[in-house]
């Protein structure tokens, strides 16, 4: 029994110190562009390209989907932001077959530069500034399996409705 409950508290003490090498974020971007810089949507959020934005203060356009994280759980804080879901432009988006929610990438934004959320309709236009959050797969997360990113969410520091034609 005691053998037993010290193979436990090594398992618990091991997974408590290697959670951290299950994922990790990448560090702040060493290739930004000039601040402003358009970069597409689709490219931001893109394995590969992400990384590359991280920090950075670039502009883009998405398509808006819905306010709120949906059923996710985001691996940013958002204490005193608000979460919305968008899409590259002209992406019709593919519904979750679990939930029957659009499946579309995470915008994180202070809260005081957000209320245009609330006023948004699926498929409108934003003009977003900011730069990525990327959380690769760690050590532990390669070994397991996990390749590449596990999330990517546009952290946005300005929002504007763009006017369509």
């Amino acid at each position: 029994m005691k053998r037993n409950m010290l193979l436990v508290s090594i398992l618990v003490l091991v997974l408590i110190i290697s959670s951290g090498c299950i994922t990790t974020s990448v560090p702040r971007s060493s290739k930004c562009p000039l601040n402003g810089t358009d970069v597409p949507f689709a490219k931001l959020v893109t394995p590969g390209f992400a990384e590359d934005y991280v920090g950075c203060n670039i502009t883009t356009i998405a398509q808006f989907v819905a306010p709120g994280a949906g059923a996710w759980i985001l691996p940013v804080s958002t204490t005193g932001k608000a979460v919305f879901r968008v899409l590259p432009q002209g992406v019709a988006g593919e519904k979750n077959p679990l939930s029957g929610e659009i499946q579309a990438n995470f915008v994180v934004i202070p809260k005081e530069a957000g209320d245009l959320i609330y006023s948004l309709k699926a498929g409108d236009l934003i003009k977003l500034t900011g730069g990525t959050y990327v959380e690769g797969a760690g050590v532990l997360g390669k070994i397991s399996g996990l390749s590449g990113y596990t999330s990517i969410v546009f952290i946005a520091n300005t929002m504007e409705k763009v006017q369509q034609k």
